[in-house]
């Protein structure tokens, strides 16, 4: 584990040296809040008496970005290392694939939960938001950043260059985006299409953090909280064993 933190450490510090990169990253979900309020802020297509429009939404924009953040970001940062020769260097090390996959996983993970911490204090602070259960709120989160982190990290061991990445990552993360109910609302779905939703492990995240931060009923969010969890060790488990480190 020694290895896997200095190696996690050192791909922060080596994301903190991009300032631009930074400072979009942390951008992109506050801009993301704030357009969506401004669309949306007066109720959008969903009406309801009891919660304010922010708490209807803050889950489902939680939700996609952190799936965004590991579908489509981790997975273009990968090919990017292969594109720029990195990965070469690493491979020439004694550095094993477990200790660089673990400690990428960490890293990404760690960046997107401080990040959706962000979007949240945003949230109370301008529009009042009320986030229930904070720390199972939290917890579930961080649950779902890695498993999102690690189906990016599968993808970018897979594909050879960052436009490739771009192009997978989009055709997974927007079909997911709309058809998980995060932002249309799920009853307003046709039948065939809420039984493709089902399938998606996007539609369990955001309907396990509606049910914990909106709903207060935590107990209402254990179906989603272990299948997140079971897909986040399947495919955990699969980037450690299917990435082909000597072929990167």
């Amino acid at each position: 584990m020694k290895k896997v933190y200095t190696i996690s450490v050192a791909l922060t510090k080596n994301w903190l040296r991009s300032k631009f990169g930074v400072f979009f990253s942390f951008l992109f979900p506050v801009v993301l809040l704030l357009m969506f309020m401004a669309l949306f802020g007066e109720g959008g297509p969903v009406e309801d008496m009891e919660h304010a429009p922010i708490d209807h939404y803050l889950p489902g924009l939680i939700a996609t970005f952190v799936m965004v953040n590991g579908v489509l970001g981790v997975t273009i940062n990968i090919t990017e290392y292969k594109r720029n020769g990195t990965l070469k260097r690493l491979i020439a090390s004694p550095l094993r694939k477990r200790d660089w996959v673990l400690a990428n996983v960490a890293q990404q993970t760690l960046l997107a939960v401080v990040m959706t911490v962000v979007m949240i204090l945003i949230a109370i602070i301008l529009f009042d938001a009320q986030v229930h259960n904070a720390f199972y709120s939290l917890g579930f989160i961080f649950v779902g950043a890695i498993a999102f982190c690690t189906v990016g990290m599968v993808l970018g061991g897979l594909l050879k260059d960052s436009e490739a990445a771009s192009g997978v990552g989009n055709a997974i993360a927007f079909p997911m985006m709309f058809l998980s109910g995060a932002f249309v609302p799920f009853e307003m779905m046709p039948d065939y299409l809420q039984v493709v939703a089902r399938f998606l492990p996007l539609y369990y995240f955001y309907t396990g953090l509606q049910e914990v931060m909106v709903l207060e009923n935590p107990s209402g969010a254990v179906t989603g909280f272990l299948v997140i969890g079971i897909f986040a060790i399947f495919f955990l488990v699969l980037a450690v064993t299917t990435i082909k480190w000597k072929d990167m």
